[in-house]
């Protein structure tokens, strides 16, 4: 909840109107991949130790990871649809 309210009321404007990121559904799947990049580069690695982009789990996991926050992101953009 806490990310999605932060997009809502501070992110989602500073992200730019480019290409498909118009639709505010896409600048919300945008907002979840930076969350993965985030999560994979910092969080995962030094507080749950899994290694860099869940590593230690399996070679794949990542793209796992990716899926779930693109698809958390295009809710929240389809939720809080801030232009």
């Amino acid at each position: 909840i806490f990310f999605a309210l932060l997009y809502s009321s501070a992110v989602a404007k500073y992200i730019p109107d480019i290409w498909l990121l118009v639709n505010p559904v896409f600048k919300g799947a945008a907002w979840g991949v930076v969350l993965w990049f985030v999560s994979g580069i910092f969080y995962v690695p030094f507080y749950l130790k899994e290694g860099f982009m869940l590593s230690h789990i399996h070679p794949l996991a990542w793209l796992t990871s990716l899926k779930v926050h693109i698809v958390y992101g295009l809710m929240v953009g389809w939720i809080a649809p801030v232009t």
